[in-house]
């Protein structure tokens, strides 16, 4: 059977073929991006790239929290795939299901934004964080670029990160507030700065800053949500980014036991995927 897996954030979408070749586009999630620009992205990069038909579609997704947002993802994966078998999820079930399996146990989300929440092995019991880049989304990339930002635009980094930022970004101080402020998706803009830190890492100002978010993060939002000895899995972007730190955070709150998952899921969301339909 040709299986086609999304797993799509607030940031990308990973696509991934029964043939095993992968596939990233802008992310998705409805609360973001308009339905004529998700429909033009699976017309025009998802299904030439396929190049056939899938007979089974799985699309975990951010934004797909209610009956309605799924409603309005299966309906446009329908009016493109109409002849394949489509199952939307919440890209927190795609998540238990690639970190979990049918364990029970935690799983915290670190990507665009932030999320934690308990697992029965069935469904989602309880959640924390999830607010979203105004609110919230600690240990995020929009909360780390956030943060960024308030530091350099307060003149508490060195001259040299502002001008490694100038480089990136190409904008000035002016600008950037002017594009910051009028941007149509400000959290993609500010996530958009990991790479930044991530390249100047091991600067003191620079760890302070990442290590602050992240230990708030997994202070705040990850250990309330853990008794027990049960499994404690963190995922996403910046896991991967900043893997030792992620970890370093996780230690100090105690949680000595935490996996780090340092690979991109969809394969192991795929293979979860696999045993199923076989059983």
């Amino acid at each position: 059977m040709d299986i086609l897996i999304a797993d799509s954030g607030g940031t990308k979408t990973d696509w991934l073929g029964s043939d095993g070749r992968e596939k990233q586009t802008i992310g998705l999630n409805p609360n973001q991006v308009d339905e004529a620009s998700a429909r033009r992205v699976l017309t025009e990069e998802v299904k030439p790239w396929l190049q056939g038909q899938p007979e089974k579609i799985y699309f975990f997704g951010a934004g797909l929290g209610t009956e309605l947002r799924k409603k309005q993802m299966d309906g446009l994966l329908r009016l493109v795939f109409p002849q394949a078998d489509i199952r939307t999820e919440t890209d927190l079930m795609g998540a238990a299901y690639a970190c979990l399996g049918r364990r029970p146990g935690v799983t915290g989300i670190l990507g665009t934004g932030s999320v934690a929440f308990r697992y029965d092995g069935r469904a989602i019991t309880e959640r924390r964080g999830g607010l979203g880049y105004l609110l919230g989304d600690e240990g995020g990339g929009t909360s780390l670029g956030r943060s960024f930002l308030r530091v350099l635009l307060g003149d508490g980094l060195p001259g040299y990160l502002e001008q490694a930022y100038m480089e990136h970004s190409g904008l000035d101080r002016e600008r950037l507030m002017a594009t910051l402020y009028n941007h149509p998706q400000p959290q993609r803009f500010l996530a958009e700065l990991v790479p930044l830190l991530a390249r100047f890492r091991d600067r003191d100002s620079i760890r302070t800053l990442l290590l602050k978010s992240l230990l708030f993060y997994v202070e705040e939002v990850l250990r309330p949500l853990h008794c027990g000895k049960e499994p404690i899995v963190l995922m996403g972007g910046i896991t991967r980014a900043f893997p030792e730190l992620v970890a370093h955070a996780c230690s100090k709150a105690g949680l000595h036991h935490a996996t780090i998952l340092e690979q991109n899921p969809i394969r192991m969301l795929a293979q979860f995927l696999t045993q199923e339909e076989g059983t």
